[in-house]
């Protein structure tokens, strides 16, 4: 996963980059190169500069620093971090084995969220569709549609 990408999508906050860390959805590099971008961007907050000079040497001060910078709410909304991860394997979806399987991991790792089961292969469809009039291809293109659909109206709530 690379901070570029990341950065040049959606607009993450301090509170996004601990819980994307602290669920191992991004590493210490990754939290790294946030807090260098926000220095070279004119921030001059202490505990970002000392997050800005982690390495492996001093990787052990990290969490200290972050707790410092963040704190996540009980009611932190992880839906940027969802759509993140899809996106993620949308866009590398030929170079995966299984894309719609790593779908039911996402599906699983952030509880099963309402909004993505209509992509994922061992839900139940809608009742205004019949995968039995469908071939397997179409059915399977039916999910990547799907799959699409949810990134493309979900980016507008974050672009807001």
């Amino acid at each position: 996963m690379t901070f570029s990408l990341m950065n040049s999508k959606l607009k993450f906050s301090w509170e996004d980059i601990c819980w994307g860390y602290k669920h191992h959805l991004i590493g210490w590099k990754d939290v790294v190169c946030y807090a260098s971008d926000k220095i070279s961007h004119g921030n001059d907050n202490e505990v970002v500069f000392g997050i800005s000079l982690i390495d492996k040497h001093n990787l052990h001060e990290l969490d200290e620093l972050l707790g410092k910078i963040a704190v996540i709410s009980d009611d932190y909304s992880n839906d940027k971090w969802l759509y993140f991860k899809l996106l993620m394997l949308f866009i590398s979806k030929d170079e995966i084995n299984d894309p719609l399987g790593e779908v039911e991991k996402v599906y699983d790792f952030f509880d099963y969220p309402e909004e993505i089961k209509s992509f994922v292969r061992y839900m139940p469809v809608s009742e205004d569709y019949d995968p039995s009039k469908h071939t397997v291809e179409e059915n399977i293109q039916r999910l990547y549609s799907n799959w699409k659909g949810y990134l493309d109206n979900k980016i507008v709530s974050f672009l807001k």
